[in-house]
């Protein structure tokens, strides 16, 4: 995260912007970055879950199956 603003910021610096607005874009950049990777958390979690319902599921169906007569 620090390492994209950073780079973020030295890019600006190099094209002649402003240093308020330079270092107002890395922190944007900063936050955008912390919220994508919190929602790729998420994402992963909720993956992981329809997984494993999905395979509880499909044992009970099974289970089923194997029963009747």
């Amino acid at each position: 995260m620090k390492m994209a603003a950073s780079k973020m910021l030295e890019a600006l610096l190099a094209a002649d912007a402003p240093k308020e607005q330079a270092q107002a874009a890395a922190a944007e950049l900063g936050d955008l970055y912390v919220e994508v990777k919190s929602n790729t958390t998420r994402l992963n979690a909720l993956i992981g879950l329809v997984i494993a319902q999905t395979v509880l599921v499909t044992g009970v169906l099974f289970q089923v199956a194997f029963r009747l007569p």
